[in-house]
């Protein structure tokens, strides 16, 4: 879940003085969540499914030590129950796309993990992945569009949105 510490940082781009004293803010304890609902408050991804997993998290992420700035927000979620025919009218195709260098979660399942991991410069070639697609979700309180891919496998689908980059605002909310 993201705190109000992680929303100041994403919509300003600074943590204040006192969370850099603390170490409050965002930081790695930030765990998985499995709450759909949660999920759906801050990001539209329009995916009917039973159950997920997601994180939202910074590059670079920070490890301990003083914070350097977050060039990336990245939400990363696997969604499990997601309907056959939700996943077979998806037909775009998508090629090369740039993924952080953190995007392999620990729990994610291992070939979605792999697929991450495996990208040579944090670049992952999906042109021949036919599983693969284009994704746009859509950042529930201003509305402004995200963009990403999906990737399934049988009911499960892999999520990978950047809600924030170096070219854009800065602006999360």
């Amino acid at each position: 879940m993201m705190t109000r510490a992680c929303r100041y940082t994403l919509g300003r781009g600074l943590l204040p003085l006192a969370l850099l004293a603390t170490g409050a803010g965002c930081t790695p304890d930030n765990p998985p969540s499995h709450r759909i609902e949660e999920l759906d408050r801050q990001v539209t991804t329009d995916i009917p499914a039973s159950a997920a997993t997601w994180q939202i998290f910074g590059t670079p992420e920070y490890t301990g030590g003083v914070p350097a700035p977050t060039d990336y927000w990245t939400l990363i979620a696997e969604f499990r129950g997601v309907p056959a025919w939700w996943i077979a009218r998806r037909d775009v195709p998508i090629g090369r796309v740039m993924v952080v260098p953190e995007a392999p979660r620990a729990w994610l399942t291992p070939n979605f993990r792999k697929l991450l991991a495996d990208a040579p410069h944090n670049v992952i070639d999906l042109i021949d992945n036919r599983q693969c697609h284009p994704h746009t979700g859509y950042i529930r309180k201003s509305g402004r569009p995200v963009h990403g891919f999906i990737c399934a496998q049988g009911d499960r689908l892999l999520l990978y949105l950047t809600l924030i980059e170096p070219s854009s605002t800065g602006e999360y909310d």
